[in-house]
């Protein structure tokens, strides 16, 4: 896992590296919300990328074409064909999420990892969260909620930002309450 972490760390540094070199860094993020976009649109984009059953050059062809239909810069093109070449296509949101990371620390916003166990938590959540920590920051700090799913949650929400990390999660409440009862005698 750490190893994964590695590798999706340089795809994400190398590509905002070429973006700030090049005075493209708002276009690469506007990119990477595109293909944001084009993962959770649910059409396999992200498979096709790796699909061994056509060949590496359909896929650059395909991607070509894709890339030129979007407006994408010649650098997330790169990019995309690197990710086939090497295989590695399947890290794609995990690129897409570190960029972002590195693109709000450029601009000092604070990044915050959401974890919830179904897509109908987000909305309400991300609107409670907000208000939060709006009222909460007087100091005009700007933060940026990343909403992923995790099925091995049953309920509640965990929280991630930096080394911080808030676990409103009912599993990891039923785990505290299990600690306490383990204390005490029955």
């Amino acid at each position: 896992m750490k190893r994964l972490k590695t590798i999706v760390r340089n795809y994400s540094s190398s590509a905002f590296e070429v973006a700030v070199e090049s005075g493209q860094l708002d276009l690469l993020g506007r990119d990477v919300q595109i293909l944001r976009d084009l993962i959770e649109g649910g059409r396999g984009f992200v498979k096709a990328l790796d699909d061994k059953f056509v060949d590496k050059r359909k896929r650059f062809f395909a991607l070509d074409d894709i890339a030129g239909r979007l407006n994408l810069l010649d650098t997330t093109k790169n990019l995309l064909k690197v990710l086939v070449q090497d295989e590695r296509g399947f890290l794609l949101p995990e690129i897409a999420d570190d960029f972002e990371r590195l693109l709000c620390e450029s601009q000092s916003i604070s990044v915050i990892e959401v974890s919830v166990s179904q897509e109908g938590d987000v909305d309400k959540l991300q609107k409670d969260l907000r208000s939060l920590f709006e009222s909460g920051h007087g100091d005009g700090q700007s933060f940026r909620f990343q909403f992923k799913i995790d099925k091995s949650l049953v309920g509640g929400f965990i929280l991630n930002s930096g080394s911080y990390t808030f676990d409103a999660s009912i599993k990891n409440k039923l785990r505290s309450l299990e600690k306490e009862m383990i204390g005490k005698d029955v």
